[in-house]
């Protein structure tokens, strides 16, 4: 009967004993961080971890939006308010979540859904899981769904940098204007320091959707040097290249690399869900001779 028992009480004493045990320490050495910051992060800590978690939330955001507060206080702000949007406060929501994770990059994704779903209603709150339901969503091309998880996610941290990450790929999904374009780059730029290699990624997709070919194979190469083990520009080389002699070999190569992917590959690859989608397609164009 005990190895039945639910832990979460247990699991939530140890994680508040551990947050608050370091935060002080993390807050005493940051001399920059004035006593009334510190002060709104452990209450919204402690409003988390009593079943509070949007209050705590509120109060960070509060503070974010305050244009008194300096430019030397707004990392300790978004670091909290991202702990406590991303921690888990329950065992069952944390080992739903688990689960989802681990058939999402093994592949299963209808059965990840509902695993995602089920710890999202667990706790609506957490911004970690609603981005990897935005993920598992836009992999199976539900855009609009995805969108509004994201959405949703924003509404909660907009300070979420896996939310915005999402966001920003999610934004391809649909033709943009030439107003849209010069707002998503600027929404992106502000999210190259963390995230470079997607941000280049993603100005390659919106280059293919607004018909910019010529920039395509340049580009393409480019990503390519960057990260060799990225098979997506592979693909778009094959598909803009059609008189390349080496067009018969990046279909392979694409083919061979998301045919060896394990779940590592696709972790490291998650803000591009629908990573290695054309393998099929590629298969289908080296039998009838097509690929080369």
């Amino acid at each position: 009967m005990s190895q039945k028992r639910d832990f979460s009480k247990t699991a939530t004493l140890i994680w508040v004993a551990v947050f608050l045990s370091a935060l002080p320490f993390e807050i005493s050495k940051a001399t920059s961080i004035d006593s009334v910051t510190a002060g709104k992060i452990q209450q919204a800590q402690r409003l988390t971890i009593s079943g509070q978690r949007r209050q705590g939330q509120l109060i960070l955001i509060e503070a974010l939006s305050d244009k008194q507060t300096s430019s030397e206080e707004r990392p300790k702000l978004v670091e909290g308010i991202n702990q406590i949007s991303r921690n888990f406060l329950t065992d069952r929501a944390q080992a739903a979540f688990e689960s989802g994770e681990s058939l999402f990059f093994s592949g299963n994704r209808a059965e990840s859904l509902k695993r995602y779903r089920e710890a999202l209603e667990l706790e609506p709150e957490n911004t970690q899981i609603i981005a990897a339901l935005g993920r598992n969503l836009l992999a199976e091309n539900n855009c609009g769904e995805a969108r509004g998880q994201a959405e949703e996610g924003l509404s909660i941290n907009p300070y979420d940098s896996e939310l915005l990450i999402l966001k920003a790929r999610l934004d391809l999904c649909r033709d943009l204007s030439a107003q849209g374009r010069s707002q998503w780059e600027e929404e992106v730029k502000a999210l190259e320091a963390e995230f470079s290699f997607e941000v280049s990624w993603y100005r390659l997709i919106l280059e293919e959707n607004q018909g910019i070919k010529k920039s395509i194979p340049t580009l393409a190469r480019k990503l390519l040097k960057e990260d060799p083990q990225f098979p997506e520009p592979l693909y778009l080389l094959w598909k803009h290249s059609p008189q390349s002699p080496a067009r018969r070999n990046w279909a392979a190569s694409y083919i061979t690399t998301c045919k060896k992917s394990d779940q590592m590959f696709l972790r490291r690859y998650k803000n591009e869900p629908r990573v290695c989608s054309w393998v099929k397609v590629l298969e289908e164009a080296l039998a009838k001779g097509s690929g080369s």
